[in-house]
Formats: C-alpha cells, sequence, structure tokens
C-alpha cells in the first residue's frame, strides 16, 4: 500500500494546465494520511490528507477539498480548496476557492479570493509595479 501516488495525468478539477502538460509529475498525499515534517520537490503536489510541517515546493501546489495544512507553503501556484494555517507564498499565483480556509498571510504576484472562502491575514502583492504617485498640483 502507497501514501504517495506519482500521477503523470491531469491535475485535480480546477488546475490551470494539467502537469503532464508542463511535463512534470503530479504527488498526491492521499487522504487518511498524516505526514509530519518538511515536503520539498520538483513535481506539482496535491494534498488530499493532513500535513504539518513546511512545504517548499518548484512545483504548485493543490490543498485539496478534505486536505489540511498547518505550516508554511512555498510553491508556484498554491489552489486551497481545502484548509491551511500557515503563511502561503505564490511565486506566480495564490487561489482560494470558495471551499477553503486560509489562516495566515499571503505572498503572490496574483490573488484570487473566491466569494465564499474564509481568509483570515494580510495580503502582499509581489512584483506588481506601482503607480506613480500624482504631481503636485500649482496653488
Amino acid at each position: 500500500m502507497s501514501f504517495f501516488r506519482r500521477d503523470p495525468s491531469p491535475a485535480p478539477a480546477g488546475a490551470a494546465e494539467s502537469p503532464a502538460a508542463r511535463g512534470r509529475g503530479t504527488t498526491t498525499v492521499a487522504a487518511g494520511t498524516r505526514i509530519e515534517g518538511k515536503l520539498g520537490g520538483a513535481t506539482d503536489v496535491v494534498i488530499e490528507g493532513e500535513l504539518e510541517g513546511e512545504v517548499r515546493l518548484a512545483g504548485d501546489l493543490v490543498v485539496a477539498a478534505g486536505g489540511r495544512v498547518v505550516g508554511d507553503v512555498e510553491a508556484g501556484t498554491v489552489r486551497i480548496v481545502g484548509v491551511v494555517e500557515g503563511n502561503v507564498r505564490g511565486r506566480e499565483r495564490v487561489e482560494l476557492a470558495p471551499t477553503g480556509s486560509l489562516s495566515g498571510d499571503v505572498s503572490a504576484v496574483k490573488v484570487v479570493i473566491s466569494e465564499g472562502a474564509f481568509f483570515k491575514g494580510k495580503i502582499e502583492m509581489q512584483g506588481a509595479e506601482k503607480a506613480p504617485a500624482p504631481a503636485p498640483r500649482p496653488a
């Protein structure tokens, strides 16, 4: 019996692009599995079970419905359909689905929070150009 599954098939519903199209596989932490420690790697990861610890991925992360992460997360794109308790850094994007729950700060270039999602924390937009301050008007 395996706790992890490498799956070259398309990502779960809601993912923007299939891992096969990007040339990397997906590792799934199956429902009913509980992991304590650090998780890292170059593949995409789907968490359907529970993970307590730090997540640092070169690929993307999906915390699926029923999935739970307690700890800080960093990945290319982070999609939260389940629960995350910790700070989240998405190098490209962070998405919080309608059923998602995030208690922690977010840092990303793009952030999407769907109606119905739970979010407690602050957001820092990274990499977006700031508009210049308006010139003072003559008196």
